[in-house]
């Protein structure tokens, strides 16, 4: 479901929705996802901000903007 929440920008279909309380959930745990997502996206901007060096352990995944070619250039 966070998946689903993620990649359609909160607008979760229906069908998503069904899978997440056919697998045994409710809308209460439904609620918790988008808890998390919020603490998640809060934690990003706020560490974004203040500059918050990444820990050792997780340092060799930062993430890096792909480079592409410019159009017309070449």
């Amino acid at each position: 479901m966070a998946k689903a929440l993620i990649e359609e920008r909160g607008n979760i279909s229906p069908e998503a929705r069904s899978a997440f309380i056919e697998a045994g959930f409710d809308d209460r745990q439904a609620m918790e996802v988008v808890l998390g997502l919020a603490v998640k996206a809060m934690r990003n901007y706020t560490n974004s901000i203040a500059r918050t060096p990444l820990e050792k352990a997780v340092a060799k995944h930062r993430w890096t903007k792909p480079r592409i070619a410019m159009r017309g250039a070449g």
